[in-house]
């Protein structure tokens, strides 16, 4: 990149770019703007490298950061910065960017009806499974219980009138 032309203003970058196949690489708002300002001319890369938002510097330790802070929320919160962009910024219905645009869309409550269906189908098996086990050992606690009162004489012959021990009966 050491042969590439200084750039001293963005006027600069832009007439580079429109003059050469050269790219232009800034904060993709700013470039957003003049996209817009011109789309016949330029383009904008589909993908995002960088999801950084808006940001101001300050001296460290100033008086007004906690301030400042609190009111840019608040107006990024009341929908006032995305009003004031559609006010000054060129409207995007000059443009046709169909071709332009990318095909990923942002995920909703609809994209993720697939997965939660999946967890929801595990979570019943689980259940069905969990269920299932809990009859087969008190299946097997019950016939573990019935073994060893046989063993030790505890049953009844079915008549009331004795206790079956070892196969004989007494009465």
């Amino acid at each position: 990149m050491g042969d590439m032309p200084v750039v001293k203003s963005t006027n600069d970058a832009l007439d580079i770019v429109r003059k050469t196949d050269t790219a232009y690489m800034t904060d993709r708002s700013q470039l957003e703007y003049h996209v817009l300002s011109d789309c016949k001319t330029y383009a904008l890369a589909d993908e995002i490298f960088n999801t950084a938002g808006y940001g101001f510097v300050v001296p460290e330790n100033a008086p007004y950061l906690d301030s400042f802070n609190y009111n840019i929320m608040r107006m990024q919160e009341a929908g006032l910065i995305e009003k004031w962009r559609q006010k000054w910024w060129p409207r995007s219905d000059q443009c046709s960017v169909s071709g332009r645009t990318s095909s990923a869309t942002a995920l909703g409550i609809d994209s993720l009806a697939g997965p939660f269906l999946v967890y929801v189908c595990i979570a019943a098996l689980s259940f069905v499974c969990l269920l299932f086990e809990i009859c087969l050992k008190r299946r097997a606690y019950v016939k573990q219980k019935k073994v060893s009162k046989v063993e030790s004489g505890q049953i009844t012959n079915g008549r009331g009138n004795g206790t079956i021990n070892n196969g004989f009966e007494f009465d």
